[in-house]
């Protein structure tokens, strides 16, 4: 498309130049090149204006012109007539032609004003009908994670999905790291990112960076806001950062703990006691889905399965807390 306007500006740049050449007989060449050149530009402009128009518009604006103008082809022996011609600015302007460019205009407006809550399947534009597709930036923590993978091959979040080249960057410098924590977290990412890729054809790997920003959470929330796309990632402080600056962001944190089970008080449950707790005579435990349960007076039972009674539930940025009692 970038080859096609340059070809345009090109030409039109040529064609003024030549046209003043041989209208002026060789004068006014470089304001040729100009008015060529500016020519062309106005022309880049309109096409990209009308081409982000839909069609069903044109439609609409097409038969209010021709059902606003048909009533004038009944009265042409009338409007025709010299006494009803005006002058302007040197021309001679008839009843027809005026009454044609006004109710034109009122055609128009209304056909597209009021085919705008139609659908018209054979020729409503696909981007249209599906509705608009928001980039998801898709961040370090959340390759590394892992579980988008899955939630990408099941539908519920759709794409396109951005993963910036900085994003990539920060996973090989993990993976090429010396320590193994690091090292696996980085691979593991990459890994992450290749399965993606082969899953759906909407991954996007994007160029654009900012190179002033050395935060990769500011680059992130920058690039989300010049897509107008949203972020998605488990970092609770990115999340923080994308908020205060009016960027929607997708925490799978926050979709994790709204699908986790909800206790309450009273009920009762089996868990395995796996270590002590923060406060004396507590014991910890957790259930399938991670959720910490803290026991009081459980210490004596570390290592072992009990059924303990759930007094109440804290809900924490990080998670569920379970506190509960031994069930007599």
């Amino acid at each position: 498309m970038y080859v096609i306007k340059i070809f345009v500006l090109i030409f039109s740049a040529l064609s003024g130049y030549y046209f003043f050449e041989l209208l002026f007989k060789g004068a006014h060449k470089l304001l040729g090149l100009f008015s060529g050149f500016a020519l062309g530009f106005i022309t880049i402009i309109i096409r990209d204006i009308i081409a982000k128009v839909p069609i069903k518009y044109f439609v609409g604006a097409f038969i209010g012109f021709v059902l606003s103008i048909s009533p004038l082809f009944f009265f042409t022996g009338y409007l025709n007539n010299p006494a009803l011609s005006i002058d302007f600015l040197g021309y001679t302007l008839g009843i027809r032609f005026i009454l044609g460019v006004l109710l034109g205009y009122i055609g128009i407006s209304i056909g597209i004003e009021k085919i705008k809550n139609v659908n018209i399947p054979f020729i409503e534009d696909k981007k249209e009908s599906k509705g608009e597709r928001i980039p998801k930036v898709l961040d370090t923590s959340i390759l590394i994670d892992g579980r988008i993978t899955d939630i990408i091959e099941s539908g519920f979040l759709e794409g396109p999905f951005i993963v910036p080249r900085f994003v990539i960057k920060e996973l090989q410098i993990l993976a090429d790291s010396m320590d193994p924590v690091k090292r696996t977290k980085g691979r593991r990412g990459l890994d992450v990112l290749s399965n993606i890729q082969k899953i759906t054809h909407d991954l996007e790997i994007s160029e654009i960076d900012f190179f002033r920003i050395k935060e990769v959470d500011l680059k992130l929330v920058t690039l989300a806001k010049k897509l107008n796309g949203k972020i998605v990632t488990m970092d609770y402080n990115l999340s923080k950062v994308a908020e205060l600056q009016g960027i929607q962001n997708l925490n799978l944190n926050i979709l994790a703990n709204a699908l986790k089970p909800s206790l309450v008080a009273g009920e009762v449950i089996n868990v395995f006691l796996l270590k002590e707790g923060k406060e004396p005579g507590q014991a910890v435990a957790y259930l399938d889905d991670g959720t910490m349960i803290v026991v009081e007076n459980g210490k004596k039972f570390i290592g072992q399965k009990i059924d303990v009674e759930v007094k109440s539930v804290l809900q924490t940025p990080s998670g569920k807390i379970i506190f509960s009692q031994i069930h007599s």
